[in-house]
């Protein structure tokens, strides 16, 4: 199923497609009908299986910004 990673310039997102609000940076997944509604806009990029393995993206359902070690320091 495609996968597109929210990059709008204004945060969260509220998508009418899927019903709910996708947080920024948030790699959603979609059919492909649903695809082809959101392909060419700014505001979406598409993330391919190979894109996703090379940067260990994980579909982000909390709109954190990831956890800190002991000593402070991100992951």
């Amino acid at each position: 199923m495609p996968k597109f990673i929210n990059v709008s310039p204004l945060g969260a997102l509220d998508l009418p497609l899927l019903g709910r609000v996708v947080a920024p940076g948030e790699v959603i997944e979609l059919t492909r009908a649903q695809a082809r509604h959101l392909k060419g806009q700014a505001d979406w990029k598409p993330v391919s299986a190979a894109h996703e393995a090379a940067d260990g993206a994980q579909t982000d359902t909390t709109g954190a910004g990831g956890a800190d070690t002991q000593d402070g320091a991100a992951r």
